[in-house]
């Protein structure tokens, strides 16, 4: 979809380009609770009262599953790398039941946190 863009606008992507969306996440069993949550902690972190159709495209929650799901329509789109945020306060058990108690296939960016007073949790899943 990216690169179909890109040739309606007379440009050509080469094949490494990489196309990156900032996405947030978060994981449980419930996905209304899980969307509830991320609601309360994005309004908090940016101070601002997100509507929840607006969310629904910026938050992957629920399970394991509705996760991939929510973000396989961005790597269909054509996304080579999506970097985000743990959209919750849990973040040491937020993943817990993966092997690697992260995202699948992510891994968290060591050193990219803004300081100490930031509680935001990054990731970057690399397609």
């Amino acid at each position: 979809m990216i690169r179909e863009y890109a040739r309606e606008m007379g440009h050509e992507l080469k094949p490494d380009f990489e196309v990156a969306i900032y996405h947030n996440i978060n994981v449980d069993q419930d996905r209304d609770r899980a969307f509830a949550e991320a609601k309360r902690f994005l309004d908090s972190y940016y101070s601002v009262d997100y509507r929840q159709d607006m969310l629904k495209f910026w938050v992957a929650a629920g399970s394991p599953a509705q996760c991939v799901q929510s973000l396989q329509r961005y790597v269909d789109a054509g996304a080579t790398t999506m970097p985000g945020g743990l959209s919750s306060d849990r973040f040491e058990g937020i993943f817990a039941h993966t092997p690697r108690g992260q995202p699948p296939a992510a891994e968290r960016r060591k050193g990219s946190l803004a300081g100490a007073q930031s509680k935001r949790q990054p990731w970057s899943l690399q397609l």
